[in-house]
Formats: structure tokens, C-alpha cells, sequence
């Protein structure tokens, strides 16, 4: 697949500056001519060291246009006499393509305005290349939810498969951030980019740097292999900065990006199965969605099945097998951090299934655990099978332990500052896990630095699981540090060093 470089060229001078500073860096360069005029985009066309894409959107079309339509094909006939190689035209007013002169060819394009589940891609792009038989086409939607992009790779796919022209189809905003890599692997001809020091032209894009950041040097094409973080939220998760390393460091043709499904088994079903889920091959799952993991596998390791819960799905030759490296990373962090666990006194706070993981895992290892929760019955089986004490959420703090895990969200962006236990509870000796870890230094874990307890960072715990993880990917197990230093590298471009 393609990049295009889409620059609004309204500032002539800043667009050249990002032409100097991007265009080395894609394949061609798409100017929105909304606002300048017909001499300044053909000197502006002239000046793109990429073959350049040539589009004027009026407002009613989501671009900043309020011009007529002669205006509008006279800016467009002026970069096409320029050398423009493509001009970009909507359904209604393609048949004007003829009068424009020049040498550009035409991009028939249809952009979905509201946010809808897409109908019947196939049909639509079909019906498209049969009313403009020598026309690229590009066809946008915006999804409601994540999982609806399935539907454009199905008929994305579908529809290469007969047109000899380009097809461009993905889907634009929040939920089709994705779907700008993963049309790539199904046969879009390209995908746009923002300009990394200026305004994106459309909700979802990806800047030139973070793309260089996300996708192998070899671009994405059908032999890409996906993976990804499954979960909600995962805008924060450093899943894809440390996996993607790894993917780098063994040049592997792969690419690692961020799901939020509202619907996680809809999700599994259209980007895990069939034609459309051939070029998946792995997935990390966070919360609330590492149960429904387990159950969606064709098969399970022992550790996942007695968790009933499943952080990791791997593609094998058998279908998609459930792992889980939370319980043996919880284990090294505390270990790692001078814990001793066996015969240590346990709480571990949280229902799901990370808290799960690491009571389990504590038990295993000798420790006395009791697993505190707000509606205990939901883990009274669970529990009972095990042998693990269950305690009320508000009778946690009633009792002393060595070791205190904090497997809730509290602490994290989604509550800022609240303790999952109080202060006065903490004291020397005590070592206190906080599974969050963003922001790093969660209000807990400094709460616990106050009180003389061994302070465990989250950040530790998600290392040492994601490495098991790289290994449960590639065959080969990445190197801590290696991991460790794309993590702080990422955290320091967030300003959370």
C-alpha cells in the first residue's frame, strides 16, 4: 500500500516546509485546494517532489470550500495542467473530469458523513467501477464501532479482486483509526498521513511519524501479519510501542496497533476468522475482555483454563489458542523486587481477570491469598475450586498483609488519584503492587513510598508479561531491556518519563 502525504494548502509557506520535511517520506502527496487559489496550488503542485493528488471539498462535503463549481473545476483544471497526477472528484460532479484538460487521471471518490455501519462494501465499490470503468476509486466511511471495519475489508477484498484500478476504502474518525493500516492488507492502493508538524485533514489520521513508528520499513502490503492490544480503553496501552520494537529488531513484516471493540466477540468473529481474519496472528487482551478471550479460543493452555481468563491469543495450525502471561509476570515483578511469596500473607483487589491471574499465581507459589471484590459471588466458584479465601470490598482493610496487588483501575487515568487501599493500611514491610501503570507512578504506589512499603510499578509487571508474550509471537523472546527502553521511549514522548 501507498502513503499520500494530505497537506490543507491554505499556508503556502507551511505546506512547502512540510513538503521539504514528509514528502521524502511517502509515495505521493494529496493538496486540498479548499482555500487557495488556482495559481497558487499549480505553483504549489510544481513545487511537490511526489506526484501529487489534487482535491477541492466543499463544506458540505467536509472539507472548508464555499466557492462555485466553476471555481472549483478551474482550481483543479489549473493542477492538472501543472502535472498533477491524479484530481480527486466526488460521484456528483466526476462527469466534469473531461472539461478539466491537463494530464491528471480521475479519482472518483464517495465520503460517508454520518457515522453508520457500512452496507454492502462489495456492492458498493462494484457499482462504483462499473459506472467509472477508467477512474480510481475511493470510497470512505465512518464507522460507529470498531468492529464494523470488517465489513470494508470484506469488500475491500472482494472488490480487488476484479478491478484492475485502484481502490482506496477505509473507513474515517475515532473507530477507523485502525482501518487506515488494515485496508493495506486487504488491497487499498493507499492511505493518507499527516504532515507531522501540521493539522491532520481528516478525523483518524495517522501523522508521517507515527507511521514510520507503527509499520514495517517495507510498508504493509497482503503479507502483513497483524496483532494487536483488544481491550477498553487501550489508548494508553505501550503494547504497541514495545511489540512493534520487537517486530522492528527481527524486520519482521508486521504490524501491532490498538482495538477497542464495543462488542469484543463481534470483534474476534470478523477480525480473527475467515478470509478477512487470515492475516491476524496474535492479540493481546486487556480488560474488560480477557474472559470473553478465553471462551472465544479454540484452545487453551493449562495455566488460562484454570484462570478462566485469557491475556494472549496466538494463531496455531489448531485454530487460536488462549494463553496467559499475566500470572507468571506478577510472580517476577515481586520476586524481582526482594518479595518472598511463599507463606506471605495475600490480597489481591479486583474481580477480572488479571486479578484472577495474580491470585492464582500467588497461591501457586505458596502464598495465603484472599481476593477482595465488591460482589464476591461472581468469584465464589472460582475461589472455591482454588482455595482462595474470598473478603467483602469493605472489610479490605481490616487485616494485614506482606503483599497487597492492586488489579483494579483506580489509580489509573480512568479514576486519577484514587487508592484502591488506604494509606494508613500500608506500612514497612509490606511490598504493594499497582498492576496500572499509567501513569507510572500511580497515587497508590506513592502512598506506599510515604508509609515505608516496597513500592512494585505496574510498568514491571506489564514488561515482564509482554515479553512472555513476544516469544508466545515470534518463537524468540525479546530482551528486557529492549523492551523496557521502546516503553520509557514512548512514556517520554507522551511526557510521562
Amino acid at each position: 500500500m501507498k502513503t499520500v502525504l494530505s497537506l490543507h494548502a491554505h499556508d503556502a509557506p507551511r505546506v512547502r516546509e512540510a513538503l521539504a520535511q514528509d514528502a521524502q517520506h511517502v509515495d505521493l502527496v494529496e493538496l486540498r485546494l479548499d482555500a487557495c487559489s488556482a495559481e497558487i496550488g499549480a505553483d504549489l503542485v510544481r513545487a511537490s517532489p511526489r506526484p501529487v493528488i489534487a482535491t477541492v471539498m466543499p463544506r458540505e462535503e467536509g472539507g472548508t470550500f464555499d466557492g462555485s463549481l466553476d471555481e472549483r473545476l478551474a482550481r483543479l483544471a489549473a493542477a492538472s495542467r501543472a502535472g498533477a497526477r491524479y484530481v480527486d472528484l466526488d460521484r456528483a460532479h466526476a462527469a466534469h473530469f473531461a472539461s478539466l484538460g491537463g494530464s491528471a487521471e480521475l479519482i472518483v471518490s464517495v465520503h460517508e458523513r454520518e457515522p453508520r455501519a457500512p452496507g454492502d462494501v462489495r456492492a458498493e465499490l462494484l457499482e462504483l467501477a462499473r459506472a467509472f470503468p477508467h477512474a480510481a476509486l475511493k470510497r470512505v466511511y465512518r464507522v460507529q464501532r470498531e468492529e464494523q471495519c470488517a465489513a470494508i475489508y470484506a469488500g475491500l477484498r472482494a472488490a480487488c479482486a476484479v478491478q484492475a484500478r485502484p481502490v482506496v476504502a477505509f473507513s474515517m474518525g475515532e473507530h477507523g483509526h485502525g482501518s487506515r493500516v488494515l485496508s493495506g492488507v486487504h488491497g487499498s492502493a493507499w492511505t493518507y498521513l499527516a504532515a507531522s508538524e501540521l493539522v491532520s485533514t481528516a478525523a483518524g489520521q495517522w501523522s508521517v511519524e507515527a507511521w514510520q513508528r507503527a509499520v514495517p520499513p517495507s510498508g504493509i502490503d497482503a503479507a502483513t501479519q497483524v496483532y494487536g492490544v483488544v481491550g477498553r480503553p487501550v489508548s494508553r496501552s505501550l503494547s504497541p510501542a514495545v511489540h512493534g520494537a520487537w517486530f522492528r529488531a527481527l524486520q519482521r513484516n508486521a504490524v501491532y496497533l490498538r482495538f477497542a471493540p464495543e462488542d469484543a466477540r463481534a470483534f474476534f468473529e470478523g477480525h480473527a476468522r475467515g478470509e478477512v481474519g487470515a492475516a491476524a496472528q496474535g492479540f493481546s487482551v486487556t480488560q474488560p475482555y480477557k474472559e470473553l478471550a478465553w471462551r472465544f479460543s479454540d484452545e487453551a493452555s493449562a495455566a488460562a483454563d484454570a484462570m478462566e481468563s485469557a491475556n494472549t491469543l496466538v494463531r496455531t495450525s489448531r485454530g487460536w489458542r488462549a494463553e496467559n502471561t499475566d500470572a507468571p509476570a506478577v510472580v517476577d515483578a515481586l520476586e524481582s523486587a526482594g518479595a518472598r511469596i511463599a507463606g506471605a500473607r495475600a490480597l489481591v483487589l479486583g474481580a477480572g481477570g488479571a486479578a484472577r491471574a495474580a491470585a492464582l499465581a500467588l497461591h501457586l507459589r505458596g502464598a495465603e491469598v484472599a481476593l477482595a471484590l465488591r460482589e464476591p459471588a461472581k468469584a465464589a466458584a472460582f475461589a472455591e475450586r482454588h482455595g482462595l479465601r474470598l473478603v467483602a470490598w469493605s472489610e479490605r482493610e481490616r487485616e494485614r498483609f506482606e503483599l497487597l496487588v492492586n488489579a483494579t483501575p483506580l489509580g489509573s487515568y480512568a479514576a486519577l488519584g484514587e487508592l484502591p487501599i488506604g494509606e494508613h493500611v500500608l506500612s514497612p514491610g509490606m511490598y504493594v503492587l499497582d498492576m496500572v501503570y499509567r501513569p507510572r507512578r500511580t497515587a497508590w504506589l506513592r502512598a506506599a513510598e510515604r508509609a515505608g512499603a516496597s513500592a512494585v510499578e505496574g510498568l514491571a509487571m506489564f514488561l515482564a508479561q509482554a515479553q512472555r508474550q513476544s516469544e508466545l509471537f515470534t518463537g524468540q523472546r525479546a530482551p528486557l531491556q529492549l523492551l523496557r527502553e521502546a516503553a520509557e521511549l514512548e512514556l517520554a514522548r507522551e511526557g510521562e518519563a
